[in-house]
Formats: structure tokens, sequence, C-alpha cells
């Protein structure tokens, strides 16, 4: 067998790379169980982050802007001078526990007290008053206008519709059109009342409500990750012969240095921060920017089309840590190059007493035990 001289550039030539399908195993199996520990250490690292960042003060005060601007609904009315605030509640949909929005039969009723309560009380030029809103919302003056301004206060009741199942509020002295179709109103109010959400969300407080839980929910998404795959894709493999996860184990592969060799500690560290960085951080990080998605599983699916094509069967972080995953069934991982050498003079003086056509293969599972396999 001929030898080169360079550690560098001589290999095992008694591996077998491993399959996709037990590669692909080995990983589902630790993904599960990684995800298993994130679940159960979610437990704890939610309340502490959310006690560093002041979370519940942070909360409370968005819990206050939505109580008091008339968008949600709530356990009673809030009057105009807020003297019940603090007996007025946040309603909650019993089955999904989410804060409820307004019904669409008050929408209109919502938006006018948003504007000329809510905004007003803020209001230091008292812009938000009953003529802004009638000017502004409700778009009187303009010529595709559903309402239109009560000449004879007289008539009110006997020109005003019920609109079933839809808001008919208007503020005082105004009235709606004639002719004014049901479809039309619910429409107009549920165009009004969304507008008003969004200037709603988009307030400083709410703002910054919403940066806070976005920061607490990305950095305990950091943490689980780091603490939960460290775990089992490196501690584990430190521990554990030949660098196997308990996936590994299950499906009798190992991992080992580009050459074939055994892999020591320091290559395991730069295989686990490769895959970390590459197919979980990266991945997550460019699956937001394009997708919105921080689970898009960008870089994986591009490592497992190269385990497929490739000849070795090597991932990305694969190639950037200098390893390689072999089936141990059909492998021998010996610990370095003087072992591996020692094994084949051994298997070539075997050879030249029972002659030319011996299997190499028989003397590989001879000194696989003694090896480091």
């Amino acid at each position: 067998m001929k030898q080169t001289a360079t550690k560098e550039t001589f290999k095992n030539t008694h591996i077998s790379y491993a399959t996709v399908g037990k590669r692909t195993g080995a990983l589902f199996v630790d993904l599960i169980l990684t995800f298993f520990l994130m679940i159960m250490l979610s437990l704890a690292t939610v309340p502490v982050l959310q006690n560093a960042f002041n979370y519940s003060d942070m909360r409370d005060a968005v819990a206050l802007e939505m109580r008091k601007s008339y968008l949600f609904e709530t356990t009673e009315v809030l009057a105009d001078d807020l003297s019940n605030l603090d007996d007025v509640l946040l309603a909650q949909d019993e089955v999904t526990q989410e804060i409820m929005l307004g019904k669409s039969e008050t929408y209109a009723f919502r938006t006018f007290k948003y504007y000329t309560v809510f905004l007003q009380l803020e209001s230091e030029d008292n812009e938000y008053t009953t003529a802004w809103y009638i000017e502004n919302v409700l778009k009187i003056g303009d010529e595709d206008t559903l309402f239109e301004i009560i000449v004879d206060p007289a008539q009110v009741d006997n020109l005003r519709e019920i609109y079933e199942d839809v808001d008919y509020f208007v503020p005082e002295g105004v009235k709606l059109r004639e002719n004014t179709t049901n479809e039309a109103l619910k429409k107009f109010n549920e165009e009004i009342y969304g507008y008003a959400l969004y200037t709603f969300n988009h307030r400083d407080v709410i703002l910054q409500g919403e940066l806070l839980v976005a920061t607490i929910e990305l950095i305990n998404m950091l943490l689980l990750i780091v603490v939960a795959s460290s775990v089992f894709f490196l501690a584990l493999p430190l521990f554990l012969k030949n660098g196997k996860t308990l996936g590994k184990l299950l499906f009798k592969i190992s991992v080992t240095t580009k050459h074939g060799f055994k892999i020591g500690p320091l290559g395991l560290l730069l295989r686990y921060f490769a895959f970390l960085l590459i197919e979980i951080i990266l991945s997550s990080a460019l699956g937001v920017i394009l997708f919105g998605n921080l689970l898009f599983p960008i870089f994986p699916f591009i490592s497992l089309t190269i385990i497929v094509f490739s000849a070795e069967r090597k991932s990305l972080h694969d190639f950037v840590s200098g390893t390689i995953v072999v089936d141990d069934e059909k492998s021998v991982i010996y610990n370095n190059i003087t072992e591996y050498n020692h094994a084949v003079h051994l298997a070539s003086k075997a050879a030249g007493r029972m002659g030319d056509d011996v299997n190499e293969e028989l003397f590989s599972e001879r000194f696989r035990d003694g090896s480091g396999a």
C-alpha cells in the first residue's frame, strides 16, 4: 500500500462514510432531545429574564394604555373622566387567553372615544375635538362620505336607520345619509377602527413594550439554543467515544478528523461551534430577514443537499471544522497515523504468510477492538 510522508495528506483507508439516512436519523433524534430540554429550561429562563428587564412594569404600562384607549374589550365601559379606571379590566378570550379587540358592533363608538377622550386627554392644544373627528374621520364635506350635518334636530330619530350587526353610532349633530347600505357602513367602521388600532400600536409605550418582549424572546431563544445544544452536541460527544451524540450512538456512526482518525476535544469544540453558527444561528437570522420565520431551515437544507452529493458525505459544518462522519459497522478508527501504520504493517506481514489474495477487510476486523473504533 502506498503511503505519503505527511500527516496532512495521509488518510485512513479503513473507513466508510455514514449514509444520508443514518446521519439524518441521528440528527433528528438529537434535535428532538434538544427541543424537549429547551422547553424544560424555558420554565426557568423566562422568569429570570423578565425580572432582569423590568418586564412586569412595562407590561403594566402597556395594559394601562390598552384599558384607557377604548379600543379593547373591557369588563365595563370606561367613564370619560376615568373615574372607574381601577375597576376596568381587559377582557380575555377564555380559550386562547388573548386580549380581545372591540366587537364590530361597537367599532364606531370605540373609534370616537379613542380620539375624543383618550387622545384628547394627552393633547396639549385640545386638537382631538368632536369637530376634528367629524372633519378628519367622518370626512363630512367629501363627496363620497356616508354622513351629513343635521339640519333639523327634530328629525334625527326619524332619519336615523338602525343597521343590523353594525354600529350606527354618530356624534351629536351628525346623521347617516339616506340610502347608506349596511355593507358600506360596516366597511367604513372597520376601516376607521383598524386605523385607530394601527395608530395605538405605534405609540411609544406600545412600541417599547413590543421591543422589550422581542428582546426577551430573542435572548431567551439564544440561551436555550446554546445551552440545550451544547449538552447534546458538545458535552456528550466529549464524553462518549469518537464524538458520538445519543443519535449517533443509536445509529452507530462516529465523527473523525478529515483523514479518518480519532478526533480530539478541540476538533469536537470547533465542529460544535461551526454547527451552532451555520446550521442554527445564521439559518435563524436569515430566516427572520427573508421570511419572518425564526426556525426556517435554510442552511440545514443546504447541508443536507451537500451531504447527498458530496463524495465524503460532508455537511457544511464538516467542511468548516475538517471532520467526517463514518459508519461504525464498516470502519476502523485509529487513534493516529502511527497506530494505523502498525496495523497495516501487521496486516502486510500476515498477508505475506497467507498469500496475496487475503482480503484486507479481515485484517481491519482483527485490529478493530484495539484501534479506538
